[in-house]
């Protein structure tokens, strides 16, 4: 059976300790990759297609969700609308594809980009001294990404 891979999308409720969510989730028979908090939330889930359970349970835990990105198909968002919801991890992945299919001078921007996005998800992780030092190898493969940074992700990373 073909396992797909799901990104459920819920809004940030403070009153959720999501590091002892992925454990029940895991312990029910989930395959959580990860939770990530951001100004949403993220939940990355192994599934197996057909058998729907992984949307059973987290329905039932925490309602539905405000939308379900499945990994791998088409993602139906542009980069402007992840990054304005704070889907870094979903830019990493919509970059890389594009990474993977380039060449030269456009493949060392998208390289750099791809690490913004990845020092963002460490942002979010609060790890603090990983994001900086992603941000700064950035920076040293293309530093015109830190203006970029610098003029649209800041306000963002600022609002709640």
């Amino acid at each position: 059976m073909e396992v797909e891979r799901a990104i459920y999308i819920y809004p940030k409720d403070e009153n959720i300790d999501y590091e002892t969510l992925k454990r029940e989730l895991r312990n029910m028979g989930l395959r959580v990759v990860d939770i990530r908090v951001c100004r949403m939330v993220e939940i990355d889930v192994l599934g197996k297609g057909e058998e729907k359970k992984e949307e059973e349970v987290l329905f039932k835990l925490l309602g539905n969700p405000i939308d379900v990105i499945y990994v791998g198909r088409n993602i139906n968002k542009s980069l402007d609308e992840l990054l304005s919801n704070g889907f870094y991890w979903l830019i990493h992945e919509t970059l890389e594809d594009k990474w993977r299919k380039t060449e030269g001078e456009e493949k060392e921007l998208l390289h750099s980009a791809i690490l913004i996005a990845v020092a963002l998800i460490k942002f979010c992780k609060g790890e603090y001294e990983i994001a900086r030092q992603t941000l700064l190898r950035s920076y040293q493969e293309n530093p015109i990404w830190m203006i970029i940074l610098t003029l649209f992700l800041t306000p963002l990373l600022l609002e709640p």
